[in-house]
């Protein structure tokens, strides 16, 4: 499971907990609802709130389901590309888009289509892209592929899979009768959603939404094994795979912004996180945050985890002055987790 650090409280810092919280348990929600709840354990989220990290306590409820939830996941996403009456060819997209930015206009250009029409558009035209340098991958060139086409492969074919998928699968996926009997049954489900889409709570859109954004990031396996030669992990993976085979890991996706992707020259770092109610902090005007704001969250998932070893995802474009400041400063809480990041280069993307 992967859960947000933000610096600022919004709707979607929860999002990632939502979904790991199933009707099964006891789910309690309503069209106009805020309020995730789980009747078993009574652990409570607010979507409009400040702060979720409390409602962490819910895994309690389901710990040692994440294997199968991402099994079901990826069946579930099966079912909905079974489920769409036709293609269409997503020619419109503009080349200048950030590539983060674009990935996002492809997850709702895909969740509207199939909501209004059962259909998923079936890749990006096939054309040069300012944030995407093809040129630096020898599959892109040998094949033909620009822009985002390097990096994405279309949004019906099979995902590729990585090793916490993998290791879902050998868990769970021995029996194709009841992987058959899964498929069946969330087609069902998806054309009731499509039917009572007005009558759903926010939490179905949530989740349903989530899974569209995975089948839009469809990485090419060459991204992927790109991505495995530069992955560094601290302290060393044999810790993470000890409690794996435990069911005791608990993983923190860390973005912390840095670079020029913020004004902070002026006035430094901010100390505290931003209160819900302040300004909209668009690309003129956005902030940086200490390191030390992500720390203390960090710390705090770490005490609500109760005994999970924390692995964390880290991504931000000032990496080894980062994680060198985090083991100098903030040495208790780095020797205490597996930290997991991309060494690469920003030079392969022409922004």
């Amino acid at each position: 499971m992967l859960f947000r650090i933000s610096s600022r409280a919004k709707k979607a810092d929860c999002i990632p907990l939502i979904n790991v919280i199933e009707k099964s348990l006891g789910f309690v929600g309503s069209p106009d609802s805020t309020m995730i709840s789980i009747n078993d354990g009574g652990c409570k989220c607010e979507l409009l709130s400040t702060d979720c990290l409390d409602a962490l306590e819910c895994l309690l409820a389901i710990k040692g389901e994440s294997p199968q939830r991402i099994y079901e996941g990826m069946i579930k996403r099966e079912a909905i590309k079974m489920l769409t009456l036709r293609d269409i060819k997503f020619g419109y997209h503009a080349t200048w888009y950030p590539i983060g930015k674009s990935f996002q206009l492809i997850s709702q250009g895909l969740f509207r289509e199939f909501m209004k029409r059962s259909r998923l558009f079936k890749q990006l035209a096939n054309r040069k892209e300012v944030a995407i340098d093809h040129s630096s991958f020898d599959f892109c060139v040998k094949n033909d592929l620009l822009g985002r086409n390097c990096v994405i492969k279309e949004s019906k074919k099979p995902e590729e899979k990585g090793s916490i998928e993998e290791e879902a699968l050998k868990r769970h996926g021995n029996s194709t009768e009841e992987m058959n009997n899964l498929k069946t049954q969330y087609q069902s489900e998806l054309q009731k959603f499509r039917k009572n889409r007005f009558d759903t709570s926010a939490y179905d859109y949530l989740l349903l939404f989530s899974h569209f954004s995975k089948i839009g990031f469809n990485l090419r396996s060459h991204i992927l094994d790109a991505y495995k030669q530069k992955v560094k992990t601290i302290p060393t993976d044999l810790t993470e795979q000890e409690n794996i085979r435990k069911d005791n890991i608990l993983r923190v996706a860390l973005h912390i912004r840095r670079g020029d992707s913020c004004g902070h020259s002026l006035h430094g770092y901010e100390r505290k996180p931003s209160p819900l109610d302040s300004i909209a902090q668009v690309s003129s005007v956005r902030m940086c945050y200490d390191t030390s704001v992500y720390m203390e969250a960090l710390s705090r998932i770490q005490m609500l985890a109760k005994g999970r070893h924390l692995v964390v995802y880290v991504a931000t474009d000032h990496l080894l002055d980062l994680m060198r400041e985090i083991a100098k400063s903030h040495s208790k809480i780095y020797h205490q987790c597996t930290w997991k990041y991309v060494y690469h280069s920003r030079s392969l993307f022409n922004y």
